[in-house]
């Protein structure tokens, strides 16, 4: 699999033009949440972000500065796993949404 990181590169979004693909964004973006995976995704952002803090309170003391790197750390994680889950989902709709003949 490929890593993606903006959804611009997403090949069948990239060969469209400016005005098309950011109404195939648009539209494959209002359909993410419908997705089980999109959910399963934010739970593990949140997860992340929840054990990050526990890793900065066991090493850092119950300092507040520690748990906030903690945390800070974490989320980062676990952004960047629901932002590739996120992107999943918008490839594989948008691929299914022009195989049945829905357009970009």
């Amino acid at each position: 699999m490929k890593f993606i990181l903006w959804p611009t590169r997403i090949p069948e979004i990239a060969a469209l033009s400016a005005s098309q693909r950011k109404e195939a964004w648009r539209n494959a973006q209002g359909h993410m949440y419908t997705h089980w995976e999109t959910w399963i995704g934010l739970l593990a952002a949140g997860l992340l972000a929840a054990a990050g803090g526990h890793v900065g309170t066991a090493f850092g003391g119950a300092t507040f500065g520690s748990e906030l790197i903690g945390v800070v750390v974490g989320g980062a994680v676990g952004g960047l796993v629901y932002s590739r889950v996120a992107l999943y989902v918008v490839c594989r709709y948008h691929s299914e949404a022009r195989r049945a003949g829905g357009g970009a």
